[in-house]
């Protein structure tokens, strides 16, 4: 039986897996955030933020740390939770080219703080998956609008260009009151985000097992 999940529980589950891949508070509560907005507005947030904790995770497994600054010499992967808090805090400016960065869908969410009325952001995306095609996905206020389909934009990596324009936007994906569930194949995904989560419970200990559930060593009957 398929278990459906309201955005509102993934988002909770996103958070405690971010925490349990070693991302502080602050970036998870950001994890959070990224899935909710993709999936109110017909994303695949969860599958990228899924993909994105299982590749965080061996990465800090390795030693291969992620980056959260535009360090033109600095060698390794970009964080799209890390860039995009900063980019919609400011304190990171646009335009901005940046190398190497990981699930660039998640850098959307950010992006639409960085959106006036009347100015959008875009998001040039350029890999071996785009074949010599960037990819351009156009951010405004109320969702996002691209030349290709939403799943099409879970690039596992690419090189991004982040500027400002004031074309207008013709927004395909707006937030909807009727996306409140994230997708009914997203089983895999809550396994592993679940798998995650499990890292930031505390061990089972003698005290706590005898202070838990049942009568422990006392059974006065």
């Amino acid at each position: 039986m398929t278990v459906s999940w309201s955005v509102g529980e993934a988002r909770a589950l996103a958070i405690k897996a971010a925490r349990g891949v070693g991302m502080t508070w602050g970036e998870a509560e950001e994890a959070g955030f990224a899935l909710d907005w993709l999936t109110r507005h017909n994303a695949p947030g969860i599958t990228a933020i899924c993909r994105h904790l299982s590749f965080y995770d061996q990465s800090v497994k390795s030693g291969n740390a992620p980056l959260r600054w535009p360090d033109k010499s600095a060698q390794g992967w970009f964080c799209p939770i890390g860039i995009g808090a900063a980019l919609s805090d400011g304190a990171i400016p646009t335009p901005q080219a940046l190398a190497r960065v990981r699930e660039p869908l998640l850098l959307l969410p950010f992006l639409a703080k960085l959106a006036h009325d009347d100015q959008a952001v875009m998001l040039e995306l350029s890999s071996e998956q785009t074949a010599g095609n960037p990819m351009q996905i156009t951010v405004s206020k109320d969702g996002f609008s691209s030349n290709v389909e939403a799943t099409a934009m879970l690039i596992s990596q690419a090189n991004c260009q982040i500027s400002r324009t004031d074309l207008p936007v013709q927004t395909t994906h707006s937030q909807s009151d009727k996306l409140v569930r994230v997708q009914s194949t997203a089983s895999a995904c809550i396994s592993a985000l679940s798998g995650f989560a499990h890292n930031t419970y505390a061990p089972a200990t003698k005290e706590s097992r005898l202070a838990g559930a049942g009568a422990g060593l006392n059974d006065n009957d």
